[in-house]
């Protein structure tokens, strides 16, 4: 039997206040859950196992408060859930590298393209880094191939700059970030909702974490090309005559030119060139 997809789920405020006074932000304890983006990787995990006839594990990093995400996942039809514990608001490196311990065991791995909170959008490369594993970030639509005895292989389609659109084939192991206009989670029927609340959810213990690396900002300042040496003007000249030597005004300069050549005549044609003017 093949591995189940593994769908990652975090446990986040879905909505922000902010205190007019102070300009801080702020979050309802009781307004956090599963963010759209999340829902349409869910709901996308959840339909790609329907046409595969696979299973859905679903997986978050946090409290014990973040096992309703979980829980909605199970309701909606997945069959697992895992927890890593941690406390809320861990750092985007260590949740990927718990959620890529997780992975290891699956092909297919979908996500949020970014979460409600920070929106910073690196743990889905952060865990296909960890991986070695391809990866398709910010996906506008999750298709299976055509022929059914082509297995697990996901079409992805991307958004790029300038308007332009992206199609890749994918097939091994691969983390898909979605956007959530991608797909609507389905409503859960009653029976799901009942049997998630009594379903065990597997709590991973954390790995140790490692100290964040420490950066140190030195002085900044504008940057300077080095001075180029050029010789002095003539002492007997005159004002004009040493301005004149000084800003090579009065010279002949190299026009303007168009030279097509192969790409190793035309490094030697460059470095020529800059050997000519005394740059090299």
């Amino acid at each position: 039997m093949r591995p189940p997809i593994l769908v990652f789920a975090k446990w986040a405020p879905r909505r922000l206040d902010v205190e007019p006074l102070t300009g801080h932000a702020r979050a309802d304890r009781h307004d956090y859950g599963l963010s759209p983006a999340d829902a349409a990787a869910l709901e996308t995990g959840l339909t790609l196992a329907t046409r595969w006839g696979g299973e859905v594990t679903v997986c978050t990093v946090g409290p014990p408060e973040a096992d309703e995400v979980l829980r909605v996942g199970l309701a909606a039809g997945a069959t697992d859930a895992i927890r890593v514990e941690h406390e809320f608001g861990v750092r985007s490196e260590v949740a990927a590298a718990e959620l890529a311990r997780v992975a290891q065991s699956h092909e297919l791995v979908l996500c949020g393209d970014a979460s409600a909170d920070r929106g910073s959008a690196t743990v889905p490369g952060l865990v296909a880094a960890h991986l070695g594993w391809a990866q398709a970030l910010g996906a506008l639509a999750v298709e299976t191939a055509a022929e059914p005895d082509e297995g697990r292989v996901v079409i992805v389609h991307r958004r790029l700059d300038r308007g332009a659109r992206e199609v890749l084939r994918l097939d091994g192991p691969v983390v898909v970030s979605v956007e959530a206009t991608v797909a609507r989670l389905r409503r859960a029927a009653l029976g799901g909702v009942l049997g998630a609340a009594d379903h065990p959810v597997r709590v991973l213990a954390p790995q140790p974490l490692l100290p964040p690396a420490r950066t140190h900002v030195g002085e900044t300042r504008p940057h300077r090309p080095r001075p180029r040496p050029v010789p002095a003007p003539d002492p007997a000249a005159s004002p004009l005559a040493r301005q004149l030597q000084l800003t090579a005004a009065a010279e002949e300069r190299t026009p303007p030119r168009t030279l097509r050549l192969e790409p190793a005549d035309a490094a030697r044609a460059i470095v020529d060139q800059l050997r000519e003017w005394g740059y090299v």
